[in-house]
């Protein structure tokens, strides 16, 4: 018998062992993990009663790095006031990162939320995942392809614009939005000739057709936050300066740090704009955007990068501050005569070794120390940044794969 019941306390102990292990909380909010690579927000973690939350892109828990890819159903619904008193505080912003490729039912149900993004990551959005808030406008992403039964009901929309197929979607979903004039879809989207949305309010049933409109816009606005989450005391997120380039237009986003704008940017001829960030220490973010949009960009530390080049200690020499300075070489594959597309980049000047050889070629002044800090950067490698002085140029950059490095470190709490 004692036997028995001690094999029975083990086995509730390892269940919920198993369950904290499965679960934790990072900057307030709280997450599932859902397998080796990817976790599910919740909510908010005990105590948090911010109106205003940023949800992550990446978190770390328990040493492991984990991708944003769910947000849970209900994880922000809220206890409506006449229910309970004692409610917390509705939130009146949120910002979805684009890792997220689902949006559970009821998510952010009862909330004060007037506007939101939904980044064109997002492919579900489940029953009633933005009922009855305050939203005046919505964009749903070419990415989406189900959308559950009610789920912008009883908001104030004005307008709501659709920029991909008409897929499995709910017609109820903007019940009770009696303001609601347009619905709009791009030309040439499949499925949409003959969609009539259901806009019930307490008068009477009601509907609005769907209507084409050119989506194609010839310029694109970008701009946001660049961050990381550092691990020590606690993941934290810290902001980054890093350089942003895309059609040819570039900054840093260094002052304030972290924010990044580029306006009136042309599309490629395949009607994206190539949007490509690169930071010392970071794994590059390269995306093609098929639209305007306010993007929070997570970066993830490169560590324990092999290095496939020779080491450089390079002298001061001040007498040569400002002087312009030429170098040129290639950029190749770890230690092979394989050429590599690659962003180079020396005190303020930059160019693509994009041609048939990966051949580069720079001219540039010096800084303050007779010095140059080169930096190669290229989608799926980790960055190769070294500095040199007029004496002690490179030719050959090698890169090793991102592959080859640790995404981040063991965790120190």
């Amino acid at each position: 018998m004692m036997r028995a019941l001690i094999t029975n306390t083990l086995f509730v102990l390892s269940i919920l062992l198993s369950a904290q292990a499965l679960a934790f909380d990072v900057g307030g909010l709280s997450y599932d993990i859902i397998n080796t690579t990817d976790v599910e927000v919740t909510g908010r973690a005990s105590g948090n009663t911010a109106t205003n939350i940023v949800i992550p892109a990446t978190v770390v828990g328990s040493g492991t790095t984990y991708s944003v890819t769910t947000i849970g159903g209900q994880a922000f619904v809220r206890d409506y006031p006449p229910f309970n008193e004692q409610a917390i505080p509705a939130l009146t912003s949120v910002i979805i990162p684009d890792s997220v490729t689902s949006i559970g039912d009821n998510a952010f149900a009862f909330e004060a939320l007037t506007s939101t993004i939904i980044p064109d990551s997002v492919e579900t959005i489940g029953f009633g995942a933005f009922a009855n808030n305050d939203l005046t406008s919505v964009i749903i992403p070419d990415s989406v392809t189900s959308i559950g039964q009610g789920a912008f009901v009883n908001n104030a929309l004005t307008s709501a614009a659709f920029e991909g197929n008409f897929g499995d979607f709910n017609l109820d979903m903007f019940d009770l939005n009696r303001d609601l004039a347009t619905i709009t879809y791009c030309t040439g989207a499949a499925g949409w000739s003959e969609q009539v949305f259901f806009t019930y309010d307490y008068n009477g049933p009601d509907s609005v057709k769907a209507a084409p409109i050119n989506c194609q816009a010839t310029t694109v606005n970008l701009s946001g936050n660049i961050e990381t989450v550092v691990v020590g005391q606690g993941a934290k997120v810290e902001p980054v300066c890093a350089m942003v380039l895309a059609s040819g237009e570039f900054m840093f986003s260094c002052n304030p740090i972290g924010e990044f704008s580029l306006e009136n940017l042309p599309r490629e001829a395949d009607g994206t704009v190539v949007r490509q960030i690169y930071a010392d220490g970071f794994f590059p973010s390269v995306r093609a955007l098929t639209r305007s949009g306010v993007e929070r960009v997570t970066l993830d530390g490169a560590f324990n990068c092999p290095s496939y080049n020779l080491p450089s200690n390079p002298d001061v020499i001040p007498a040569s501050a400002g002087e312009m300075h030429s170098i040129a070489g290639r950029v190749l594959l770890q230690a092979t005569d394989t050429p590599i597309c690659a962003l180079v980049l020396a005190n303020g000047a930059y160019k693509f070794s994009c041609d048939d050889e990966g051949t580069y070629s720079l001219e540039f002044p010096l800084d303050a120390n007779g010095q140059y800090k080169l930096q190669v950067y290229a989608d799926g490698f980790a960055p190769a940044v070294q500095t040199f002085n007029e004496f002690d140029d490179p030719f050959n950059v090698r890169m090793a794969r991102s592959s080859e490095c640790e995404s981040a470190p063991a965790s120190q709490n």
